[in-house]
């Protein structure tokens, strides 16, 4: 295809002829700024892995820590709890140097014991009673009221039962007895979950 420009040469399109130097220095500067990009964006990236790393390290100290602060957190409610149950045992613990005493002051002439035994349901209390005018049976019934009606020695009671056995030893009758005490069961105070 031809072109014929027919208009007066100062009317006419001037070309402008760059010099080849100048694309070379425009190349040579556009590749050093991609450079200094790149060299500043790599000390970014460095920096934030840095960062990323030493984050990373510290919230692995604080898992541990966190994992600790757990376990310490367990011991500390089980050593409450416990703190709890002894304290309430405490409070309403039986003082049994007082119980025997008041158990000797109960006593009726003609009795005597011959076994105490104590655990944790029940205090049991074996003895036997001579009368000389047989009334062995209402002794040993005397005995067991004064035990039932002596509030302080009958308040960590729920019951006395009374088992009685009669034994004749060479013509003379004689009653052995055993007093089952039953404990009231106390009940612990109820622990709810705070957490």
């Amino acid at each position: 295809m031809i072109e014929i420009n027919l208009l007066p040469d100062d009317l006419k399109k001037q070309r402008v002829i760059v010099p080849k130097g100048l694309f070379i220095f425009i190349g040579i500067i556009l590749i050093s700024l991609l450079i200094l990009w790149m060299i500043s964006v790599n000390k970014s990236y460095t920096a934030v892995a840095m960062k990323a790393d030493n984050v990373e390290t510290r919230w692995q100290e604080i898992l541990v820590l966190k994992n600790e602060y757990g376990g310490y957190k367990k011991q500390l409610k089980s050593l409450e709890e416990r703190a709890l149950v002894v304290n309430y045992l405490m409070a309403d613990r039986i003082y049994y140097s007082q119980k025997l005493n008041e158990l000797s002051d109960l006593l009726i002439d003609g009795i005597w014991f011959n076994r105490l035994d104590l655990n944790s349901e029940v205090l049991t209390i074996e003895g036997k009673v001579y009368s000389k005018e047989g009334k062995e049976e209402a002794i040993v019934g005397n005995f067991m009221n004064n035990i039932k009606y002596h509030e302080s020695f009958f308040k960590d009671f729920d019951d006395v039962e009374l088992k009685i056995i009669k034994r004749r030893i060479q013509d003379v009758e004689h009653i052995s007895f055993i007093l089952f005490c039953h404990f009231k069961q106390k009940e612990l105070p109820d622990n709810e979950d705070e957490s």
